[in-house]
């Protein structure tokens, strides 16, 4: 009888126990068959950072959580008036993780400043503030600069934030559930300002922003927003008649010429309501900001900006503090999506050879439209609005406080 050698079966064997061996270490770092856990091996949990916290240190006590959350029987407070707020009591903290990591890093660079600012001297907490620039004009920098300073003066403490504040009383006054002795402060962007809103006289400063026609038009078209408001009666939405009538508009002459102008005097008609309804209720803007004059000088469209809301202007002034807004305001350009739940960003289109290219047609047709061409030239100040003249015609009112306010805001700005 013959045997068979068992050596010659040793390579078998190693290599039935060697992917055992494979499998039995796969599984114990993965889960089974590597798919119940999510982390690699070249991937770890990070570990816990048991160093004490710099801000604790220096500030004497910790850092805002992440996440304020109040809950109680009903689960998490959800307020109707506040849908797309942040702050005390709602469910997410006014500053971002970027700048709660900076501030908590690199306090040092401007600790001294916070210190002028938080005095009572500086900045008195309980204004409510309002950002209301037309569409594509960089009204989300001048909130988020807003949001920034005021959360610096406030240090967070029943400091809101958010979109749309049509009720001003409640916003005001609700119950947050928020033990601070520290009167609300608030900052809230919009649009448009209904009377309603106006009668209520329940803010303190109100800023507003504007741009060139021509970029504001570009930013708009990029986005998509043109001609989605001409569609031709009957038309539905995202059938396939109304991609194709946007295909039309969009590369048709007439079709398209018609739509520039549309959208011109959208722009100046929602610039000229904010500011008829302001001057017919004896108010002014604050700070009207370029967004031109920013990229040309931001650090003092940033100082600005902050005496605008009530910071004196040592604070404002403050190089550090001014770093800090410039430094955040550049980050959250180069981060659109970033927490926008805080930011309320939304996409920006900086690429010069893109806006170059698809917008160069722009030009040559607001040149054919009288008052778009002016408002243009005008560097699209109120002023050269002719829907602003119109709506302002024949009435002293308008015409002495609207003076009486470029006056005042030409004294407060001179440095």
């Amino acid at each position: 009888m013959n045997f068979p050698n068992p050596l010659n079966r040793v390579p078998i064997i190693y290599f039935v126990l060697s992917q055992t061996l494979f499998l039995v270490q796969f599984t114990g770092n993965h889960g089974k068959f590597g798919l119940a856990d999510a982390r690699r091996i070249d991937n770890p949990v990070p570990k816990e950072n048991k160093s004490p916290d710099p801000f604790e240190h220096l500030k004497g006590k910790p850092p805002p959580p992440r996440m304020q959350r109040h809950v109680g029987n009903h689960g998490e407070i959800r307020v109707p008036g506040f849908i797309g707020w942040c702050g005390p009591g709602l469910s997410i903290a006014c500053q971002t993780e970027y700048e709660f990591n900076y501030t908590r890093d690199r306090l040092h660079t401007y600790e001294d400043g916070l210190k002028i600012l938080r005095d009572p001297s500086c900045f008195r907490p309980g204004k409510f503030s309002i950002v209301a620039g037309y569409y594509r004009t960089g009204s989300t920098l001048v909130f988020n600069q807003a949001r920034l300073w005021l959360y610096l003066a406030t240090g967070g403490e029943n400091f809101y934030a958010g979109w749309q504040c049509d009720n001003v009383t409640q916003l005001r006054t609700e119950d947050l559930m928020v033990s601070s002795q520290k009167p609300r402060t608030m900052l809230c962007k919009l649009h448009s300002l209904k009377n309603y809103f106006l009668d209520a006289r329940e803010f303190d400063h109100l800023l507003m922003s504007r741009r060139s026609l021509r970029e504001s038009l570009c930013s708009r078209m990029l986005e998509g927003l043109f001609c989605k408001k001409s569609l031709p009666s009957g038309v539905k939405r995202n059938s396939d008649e109304y991609w194709a009538f946007l295909k039309r508009c969009m590369t048709e002459k007439e079709l398209f010429e018609k739509e520039v102008k549309k959208q011109c005097l959208l722009l100046m008609s929602t610039q000229a309501s904010i500011y008829h309804g302001l001057m017919n209720h004896d108010m002014c803007v604050d700070y009207d900001r370029s967004l031109e004059d920013h990229y040309e000088s931001p650090r003092q469209e940033i100082t600005k900006l902050a005496m605008s809301i009530g910071i004196c202007e040592e604070a404002a002034t403050h190089p550090g503090l001014v770093q800090f807004v410039q430094n955040m305001s550049g980050h959250l350009g180069a981060n659109e999506g970033y927490e926008t739940g805080i930011t309320k960003m939304h996409r920006v289109f900086n690429d010069v050879a893109e806006r170059t290219s698809k917008c160069a047609r722009l030009d040559d047709i607001l040149k054919t439209i009288p008052e778009c061409q002016q408002w243009q030239k005008g560097r699209s100040v109120v002023q050269s609005n002719d829907v602003f003249a119109t709506l302002c015609n024949n009435e002293t009112r308008c015409h002495q406080n609207l003076h009486a306010c470029f006056e005042a805001q030409e004294t407060a700005t001179i440095f």
